[in-house]
């Protein structure tokens, strides 16, 4: 979730429902069709719901449902994992492998090729001379 949309709900959350007007004051720099396309995406993802107050004006609040889902009302009980728990032992090292002062690589030895293998060097060619 965006910064925009997190603090779109921090308001929600503090202040109740408000219309799309005043909640642009809580993102500056966003047009009110970007708003409404925010509002409705969150209202998708079932944080916020639009209701109409008496005077037939559209307002958002939080949904009932997404009340539990904000961070500091969830319940932190996560377990920690001390060092010993973690390692047996001591753990490896990793592998170095020290590259200059290792033994010097030496090719195998060039077979040789069969007997009469470039005698079609020694004929001269009969094509054009370049």
């Amino acid at each position: 979730m965006s910064a925009e949309s997190k603090a779109v709900l921090d308001q929600l959350r503090t202040c109740g429902a408000t219309t799309a007007e005043h909640l642009l004051a809580v993102v500056p720099g966003e047009a009110l069709p970007a708003l409404g396309k925010r509002l409705r995406n969150l209202e998708a993802g079932g944080w916020v719901k639009k209701e109409r107050n008496p005077a037939g004006i559209v307002m958002w609040g939080i949904c009932p449902s997404a009340r539990g889902l904000f961070e500091e009302q969830r319940p932190r009980s996560r377990r920690t994992v001390s060092p010993t728990d973690a390692f047996v032992g001591t753990p490896a090292l990793p592998r170095q492998i020290n590259v200059m002062h290792g033994p010097v690589y030496v090719p195998p030895p060039n077979v040789g090729t069969r007997q009469g293998a470039f005698d079609f060097m020694q004929v001269r060619s009969v094509g054009m001379p370049c």
